[in-house]
């Protein structure tokens, strides 16, 4: 049986308490074989949801540590952004 991870954030977006690194570490030591990150995407406009989103250059910085991340585990672990 697959075993996934859905709607997953990063600290980047300020409200979930779990790094990307930590999370990849949970899901090798439970078997799971896929994460799907949801990340919110950045508002450039002033509004209350604005300080619970990452900045654009937080998201371009998570995608580059996941496809790390992917190239490391290849075969035990995918990660969808």
């Amino acid at each position: 049986m697959q075993k996934y991870i859905y709607h997953v954030h990063d600290v980047c977006c300020k409200h979930a308490t779990l790094t990307l690194e930590q999370l990849v570490v949970y899901a090798l030591k439970h078997g799971y074989k896929e994460i799907y990150y949801t990340e919110h995407c950045p508002i450039s406009v002033k509004c209350d949801y604005q300080v619970r989103r990452a900045t654009h250059d937080e998201l371009v910085d998570l995608n580059r540590r996941i496809d790390l991340f992917n190239k490391q585990y290849k075969g035990k672990l995918r990660i969808y952004f």
